[in-house]
């Protein structure tokens, strides 16, 4: 619950992106349904794509690889409290 708070708030993002990619991975492998959709996925890609924690999966690794964008805490944190800090 608080990972996802943090995701939705934009703060320590890319971490908790990394906690969240991991715990839906996990997710997908403790259920015997969705452990076959994940060892079918070169066969039948849209078992997998249907399944329930794909969206939770994907929206994770978009996090991780992106970051939470330009009105993210982060990034307002970025501009004022730590612009001192910026080499420019």
């Amino acid at each position: 619950m608080v990972g996802g708070a943090l995701l939705i708030a934009g703060l320590a993002s890319r971490p908790v992106g990394l906690v969240l990619a991991v715990n839906m991975i996990v997710a997908y492998l403790s259920v015997e349904d969705d452990r076959m959709k994940v060892l079918n996925i070169f066969t039948k890609p849209e078992d997998f794509l249907q399944a329930d924690p794909f969206f939770f999966l994907l929206t994770a690794i978009l996090v991780l690889a992106f970051g939470a964008g330009i009105f993210s805490v982060d990034a307002i944190l970025a501009r004022t409290a730590f612009s001192k800090y910026n080499v420019r």
